[in-house]
């Protein structure tokens, strides 16, 4: 997989604790299978950063990006 400079995705931590994947480019809450990914555990919110930040820079080297 190549390496990119930006990262799309990341996760913040909220003032609950609770951990929230958001689009760096937009500032909003990542939508994923219907729903906001908000709330959610910091492993489960880093795996899916991580998968979602991977399927990006695939999709970006098949454009030529």
């Amino acid at each position: 997989m190549q390496k990119v400079k930006y990262h799309r995705f990341d996760v913040k931590r909220e003032i609950d604790g609770s951990w929230t994947v958001f689009d760096v480019f937009t500032g909003m809450s990542v939508m994923f299978a219907g729903r906001a990914m908000r709330g959610l555990e910091g492993e489960i919110s880093r795996q899916l950063v991580n998968m979602l930040n991977d399927r990006d820079v695939l999709r970006r080297a098949s454009l030529g990006s």
